[in-house]
Parts: C-alpha cells; structure tokens; sequence
C-alpha cells in the first residue's frame, strides 16, 4: 500500500506526538498507580513471605533433617546397593526414609522461592537434604541402587 503525501508533510505513520492533556495525564498517573498495585499483589501471590516467617521454616526444617539423621540410619541407607524396583516399596529400611522425605523436600522447595532467605543459609540446608536424598539413592536398571556424592 502506497501513501499519496506530499513532499513537504511528513508520512502518517511518522507524526509528531502530541502534547498530553490533563485528563490523559491523570490517566496516565492512574495506569501507572494501577500497574504498582498489580505488580505488588503479584508479590504477594507468589508467597514472599516475612523474614521471622522465613526464619521460622528454617527452623523447622533443620528440626525435619535433624529428627530424620536421627530416625534413620544414613550409613545403612547408603549400604543398601541392590534392591528389585518392585519390593521397594516394602523394604523395612528404605521406604520409611523415602517417605520421610516429602515435606524436608516440600518445605526446602518453599523456601527456595523465598527472597528472604540467605543463598549461605539456604545452600546449607541443600547440602543437608541432598546428603540424605543420596542416602536414599535412586533404583537404575539392573536393581542397582545409585548413590550420587
């Protein structure tokens, strides 16, 4: 499509912006103050929570780890290498640790979308729960059990 202007007029799709009114500036402001609270709600939809709270989850998911270490045996869990998938489930040792397992894993993963928690603090408690994840290890083909260290 061809645009007839003149030489002297600029093309349509290059004019000049116009001054804003004061109506379009309140609305403006108003947009503005709109997309502050939208983007603030959006924060609080995503769960960041206070630092006490955040202090209080830490709290109680070193008191998880500390009380799992103290229920299982890690060193047995780590003897365990052969182990057929389909009686995993009912093995005495490693299906109650695995188990356990759910809210240390459910809870580290609330905390790792927490802005107030500490990479340091946060990286301890990871290398806490990866030590007893790897304790529980993964059954691979073969009915080899995997322990990552």
């Amino acid at each position: 499509m061809r645009y007839n202007y003149a030489m002297s007029e600029k093309p349509p799709r290059f004019e000049a912006k116009k001054e804003l009114t004061d109506q379009e500036k309140e609305w403006k402001e108003l947009e503005e103050s709109y997309a502050d609270k939208i983007n603030a709600y959006a924060t609080a939809e995503a769960g960041q929570d206070s630092p006490e709270h955040c202090a209080e989850k830490i709290e109680e998911l070193n008191t998880l780890l500390d009380s799992f270490e103290k229920t299982h045996d890690v060193e047995a869990l780590y003897a365990i290498t052969e182990l057929d998938r389909h009686v995993a489930k009912d093995h005495p040792t490693r299906e109650p640790a695995r188990q356990d397992l759910a809210p240390i894993v459910a809870l580290l993963n609330y905390l790792a979308k927490q802005e107030a928690v500490s990479s340091e603090a946060f990286a301890t408690l990871k290398a806490r729960h990866r030590h007893i994840d790897q304790a529980i290890g993964t059954i691979r083909n073969e009915n080899q059990v995997i322990h990552l260290k």
